[in-house]
C-alpha cells in the first residue's frame, strides 16, 4: 500500500519554531514529528509519497530516497492551493488501488492506523473531541459510514471528528471540491463528496495527538510518556 504525507505547511500557528525548521521536522521527545508519524504505519505501507513545500529540502535531506525500506518520492506544492490540490499533485505518482493520506503534524496511534489499511473498502479515522467546532465534524449512517462532514461548523452536529487520516482510491479524483473563500481546495470536501455515492468507513482511533500550537508539544510528550510507561 502507499502512502501520502501531507508535509508542505508553513506550520503558520507553530511560529516561531517554524520560522526556520518545516513543521514536520519540529522536535517531539527527542526525535522529529515526521519520524513519529513514520513508526506509526501499518507494515501494510511499502511505499512514501512526501508533499513537501515550505523548507521541504530540510525533510528531502531527512528521509533520503528509503526509509525502513520503503521507497520514497517527493511532490512539491509551491503555491497555497489547499489539501485536495496536494492529493492531484500525487496522482501520477498512484498506482491502482487503495492508498493511505496522512497529515505529517498529527501523531497517531499504529493500531488504529493498522485497523484502516486491514478493513476492506475506504475509511477514514476519526475521534470524539470537546472542541469540535475546532475540526471537521462528521455525522454516521446507521451502517458506520459518513453521512457528513462539515469541516469547523460554527454549531457542531456531533463531537465526532475527522482525525486527517483516510484510506482511499482513484474515485476521489472524480471530485470537483469547491474552493474554499481562501482560495484553496480542501480533501475533506472531496472526501464528503466521495461519501455520497462511495462507503467511507468511520474507524474511532485509539488516541490522537494534534500539534497545532508550540504548547501542544509539552502536552504531547506526557501522553507519549505515560504510553510508553503503560508498554
Amino acid at each position: 500500500m502507499q502512502c501520502v504525507i501531507m508535509a508542505a505547511g508553513e506550520g503558520v500557528r507553530m511560529r516561531p519554531l517554524t520560522l526556520t525548521t518545516p513543521k514536520p521536522m519540529i522536535i517531539v521527545n527527542g526525535r522529529p514529528l515526521l519520524l513519529h508519524l513514520l513508526e506509526s504505519l501499518p507494515e501494510e505501507v511499502d511505499e512514501l509519497i512526501l508533499v513537501v513545500g515550505y523548507l521541504g529540502q530540510q525533510i528531502v535531506d531527512f528521509l533520503g530516497n528509503h526509509y525502513n525500506g520503503k521507497r520514497v518520492s517527493y511532490v512539491w506544492q509551491t503555491a497555497r492551493e489547499g489539501t485536495f490540490s496536494a492529493l492531484l499533485l500525487c496522482r501520477p505518482f498512484l498506482k491502482e488501488g487503495r492508498f493511505l493520506v496522512l497529515y505529517s503534524d498529527d501523531l497517531h496511534d499504529s493500531v488504529s492506523l493498522k485497523k484502516m489499511a486491514s478493513i476492506p473498502g475506504l475509511s477514514i479515522l476519526t475521534m470524539h473531541h470537546d472542541e469540535p467546532k475546532r475540526f471537521g465534524v462528521i455525522e454516521i449512517n446507521p451502517d458506520h459510514t459518513i453521512r457528513s462532514i462539515v469541516e469547523k461548523p460554527e454549531n457542531p452536529a456531533s463531537n465526532l471528528v475527522s482525525t486527517g487520516p483516510c484510506v482511499l482510491d482513484s474515485r476521489i479524483f472524480d471530485e470537483k471540491p469547491a474552493k474554499h473563500s481562501n482560495g484553496e481546495l480542501y480533501l475533506t470536501v472531496a472526501v464528503e463528496g466521495l461519501a455520497h455515492r462511495v462507503p467511507i468507513h468511520v474507524v474511532e482511533a485509539h488516541y490522537w495527538i494534534p500539534i497545532g500550537y508550540p504548547r501542544d508539544i509539552s502536552y504531547a510528550e506526557k501522553i507519549l510518556a505515560e504510553k510508553g510507561k503503560k508498554e
